[in-house]
């Protein structure tokens, strides 16, 4: 008796855990073609709620919904277009690369404000991608000059980090230097190793960018060659070098970046333009309370938004900056933001050197998308947990009936 008992309960947790792989493995894939699809439009819808809890479930349903959204990058709805490429960018299946690359190259760019939102949701869903879109976008950016649609594509290479340096690298010796150097300094540490060689460079371009992009080291092996760039035939290498090695003799170890506050997760870029919004009226014209704290006075050299949804505040190079500091600034800003209805503003402290004068930067210091910081948590798969519950519960009743038994 007991035997069969016991045989009834191997026969019994076989059968929910077959049920729960079942589930698993039809959940996604058991989505109907046109719930897609209406999940998709409603993407374009005009309420943002309905927006960001279509690209949620679209996230959820993951490979089977990629197919219909890289068809909508081409939906006459910039809204669906946009959000289409966040929500290829989030699920991550590698399929999507080349036809957002496409969306790129394509984009006719009359610098409408829909076009420049679209590039940049183009942009952050590239981005997203790592190591696997370095060489597409390295294959896009051959003998290419300037536009927005290589604007955006060099940017998408930026938060891919280490692995996109050498496209950023090769990218100097070309038109597109300006843009390349830009990144490869807001990369750092993993640049550095590709950069200080070409402090050497027979071009004097290269030389100045790659001093440029060097500005915030604090690698002892970038200082002879530094120095002998003090005595280069390039005044702006002249410049750049004097101000890196100037900021690498006053510098703070501690160069890395702070978030204070809390950070939001957007699922669509009206999320995020809405939040944006709420906390324009807080940066709005360098406001008094923050005053105190810049240069000379304090280390602040800069205070603006990020396009990824936080305050920045630049703190110069070499600066007495501590956590008490930092802490100060963040409640003077926390106070102002409560007063506007924003609870716990994300503030991101940042370490920067003091521009350099140059012949020709175009580059957007406020708002940029330079830092992108990811959160992770660990949820328990619900068909799996209801699998769980429901072996405890057979094993619960069988222990009862083998008790009466005895």
């Amino acid at each position: 008796m007991k035997a069969r008992i016991f045989l009834t309960i191997i026969f019994a947790l076989f059968l929910v855990t077959s049920q729960v792989q079942a589930s698993e493995n039809q959940s996604d894939e058991s989505v109907s073609d046109e719930a897609i699809d209406q999940l998709i439009q409603e993407l374009g819808n005009s309420n943002t709620t309905i927006k960001s809890n279509a690209a949620k479930s679209l996230v959820n349903i993951g490979d089977p919904a990629v197919e219909p959204l890289i068809t909508a990058l081409n939906d006459e709805n910039y809204d669906v277009r946009e959000n289409a490429a966040l929500v290829l960018g989030k699920i991550g299946n590698e399929t999507a690369i080349e036809p957002l690359i496409t969306a790129l190259s394509e984009q006719e760019w009359e610098e409408t404000q829909e076009e420049e939102e679209f590039g940049r949701a183009l942009e952050t869903a590239l981005g997203s991608f790592g190591e696997p879109a370095v060489e597409p976008l390295a294959e896009f950016l051959k003998e290419k000059e300037y536009s927005h649609s290589v604007g955006h594509a060099i940017a998408a290479l930026e938060p891919i980090g280490e692995p996109a340096v050498p496209v950023l690298v090769q990218l100097l010796y070309t038109e597109l230097r300006v843009e390349a150097a830009y990144h490869l300094r807001m990369i750092g540490e993993p640049a550095e190793d590709y950069l200080i060689p070409l402090l050497s460079d027979a071009n004097p371009q290269v030389r100045d960018r790659a001093a440029e992009a060097l500005i915030g080291t604090t690698n002892p092996d970038a200082i002879e060659p530094l120095t002998k760039l003090l005595d280069d035939e390039n005044e702006y290498a002249r410049n750049k070098a004097r101000r890196a090695l100037e900021i690498m003799e006053n510098q703070s170890p501690e160069t890395e970046s702070f978030l204070y506050g809390r950070e939001r997760e957007f699922f669509v870029e009206d999320e995020k333009r809405e939040w944006l919004s709420s906390l324009e009226p807080i940066v709005k014209g360098r406001s008094e309370y923050i005053m105190p704290y810049f240069y000379p006075d304090g280390p602040v050299i800069g205070y603006g938004l990020n396009f990824q949804g936080y305050l920045i505040v630049d703190l110069l190079i070499g600066s007495e900056v501590n956590e008490s500091l930092m802490a100060e600034i963040y409640s003077v800003i926390d106070e102002e933001a409560l007063k506007n209805g924003v609870e716990e503003v994300p503030v991101l402290f940042s370490f920067e050197s003091m521009p350099v004068p140059d012949e020709a930067v175009d580059e957007d210091v406020a708002i940029d998308g330079s830092l992108e910081l990811t959160t992770s948590t660990n949820t328990l798969n619900e068909p799996l947990l209801k699998g769980f519950m429901s072996m405890i519960l057979i094993i619960l009743i069988i222990g009862l009936l083998l008790s009466r038994k005895t």
